[in-house]
């Protein structure tokens, strides 16, 4: 009980993760709440295009994070908006 009771204290999911829709419908995968928002958009594909940073870049422009993360099937990449970093490379830090 003590530890169920800490680790939801720690991190409440229900309140720390989010899905957001922006304008033209487009959907970011989800927001992680921490300090601050954090976008996050998954393509696990092997090129990624300008298009898919359009739903982080939405929810930059509503003012809700100046960061975002795209996780890829291989691409490492440093963009103005946002981090392209693979998926099997993201999953180290959890």
């Amino acid at each position: 009980m003590w530890l169920r009771t800490t680790f939801q204290s720690v991190f409440d999911y229900s309140n720390q993760l989010f899905y957001w829709e922006g304008p033209r419908s487009r959907q970011l995968n989800f927001a992680v709440r921490l300090n601050k928002y954090l976008p996050v958009e998954v393509k696990y594909q092997n090129r990624i295009s300008s298009e898919d940073a359009k739903p982080i870049i939405d929810f930059q422009k509503a003012g809700k994070s100046t960061s975002g993360l795209i996780l890829t099937k291989d691409t490492l990449a440093t963009k103005s908006s946002h981090l392209e970093v693979p998926a099997h490379l993201a999953l180290l830090l959890i």
